[in-house]
């Protein structure tokens, strides 16, 4: 082949390079990436029947100090870990309202373990005879939860980003710092219905598949979407908040990133997320059975709506060396 015949066509070839580094760039920097998820499950809960010692979400507790102990793995061979993480109120709630714990009876401490659990990681030091573990971050595909109030079994569909004073505040849990997303206007109400048309579509399906079973205490029509109210003020609406904020982070459809994002804003992608009030009067074993038929309709929802791959994050660093190694790897060829 001639001298310059070839020079042309490493030319050629050097034009095409640049032109993949051009279009990868934009793919790069351009906010399309990959989706990565986990197969984890978060469940929380507040006051008994959703908390406590032997409450409705015991069969799938999590214990950082007895990890052996956990049953949620593979839950029902479904290819999810659900893990439950709730207060103890050793004494009762009357004695102690505060309980003991993960997502304790105060707005800080929840705010503080919600972020750890989800994306942080923590250190745990519940235990008073036992030294701090550390808890890796879950980064859940999909967050249930739970707290006392009016029930039957009341699916929110609202929560709001309440400022500071507007917070219900009680002896044992004071009042936040601060609202729950500083990014956020005042009084913001955050709605599963308008984050994603299919996520209110499963919590329909949740109400008409536990009223389906009537259940004691709940029965045939005490499940139910609260479509247009707010879940009052107190802790039940500062997670449903984080809930939903959550998603609206990390979310299909998230916002852009923003240097003043909560906490737990991170790489991994979230489907579902929902608060369920829960009437104290309802049996734990009738929440426990409530809870598995939201768990089966939320696995449902997940399996026909995460995509096919699963890939995990490329750390940033790798991002922004991936044009140069391209480049420098097709020039490589050439010479």
């Amino acid at each position: 082949m001639p001298a310059w015949e070839l020079r042309r066509k490493n030319r050629n070839r050097r034009w095409i390079a640049v032109l993949a580094v051009v279009l990868l760039s934009s793919l790069l920097f351009g906010g399309v990436g990959f989706a990565a998820y986990t197969n984890n499950i978060l469940l929380t809960g507040y006051w008994p029947p959703t908390g406590g010692e032997g409450g409705m979400l015991n069969q799938w507790l999590y214990d950082p100090y007895n990890p052996e102990t956990w049953q949620g793995a593979n839950w029902n061979n479904s290819g999810y870990d659900v893990y439950a993480l709730y207060p103890t109120f050793p004494g009762g709630t009357g004695s102690n309202p505060r309980g003991d714990g993960f997502f304790e009876i105060h707005y800080d401490s929840v705010y503080d373990d919600f972020a750890g659990v989800t994306t942080t990681g923590m250190w745990v030091d519940h235990s008073l005879t036992e030294d701090p573990v550390w808890m890796d971050p879950l980064n859940p595909v999909a967050i249930l939860s739970y707290g006392q109030g009016n029930g039957p079994w009341e699916i929110e569909n609202n929560a709001r980003n309440l400022t500071r004073r507007n917070w219900y505040r009680t002896s044992y849990s004071g009042r936040p710092d601060q609202k729950p997303d500083l990014t956020l206007p005042n009084n913001y109400t955050l709605s599963a219905s308008d984050l994603s048309s299919d996520m209110a579509m499963m919590n329909q399906n949740v109400e008409d598949a536990v009223n389906a079973v009537n259940l004691p205490g709940i029965g045939t029509d005490g499940a139910w979407v609260d479509w247009n109210g707010n879940p009052g003020a107190f802790l039940c609406e500062y997670m449903a908040f984080l809930g939903l904020d959550y998603y609206y982070w990390n979310g299909p459809d998230a916002a852009e990133s923003d240097p003043d994002a909560p906490p737990y804003e991170n790489d991994y992608t979230v489907y579902a997320t929902s608060f369920t009030h829960v009437a104290g009067n309802v049996p734990e074993s009738s929440g426990a059975v409530a809870t598995e038929i939201s768990l089966n309709e939320t696995m449902w929802f997940l399996d026909n709506t995460l995509p096919p791959f699963q890939p995990v994050p490329i750390p940033e660093p790798l991002w922004l060396l991936s044009p140069t190694l391209l480049f420098l790897l097709r020039f490589r060829r050439q010479v």
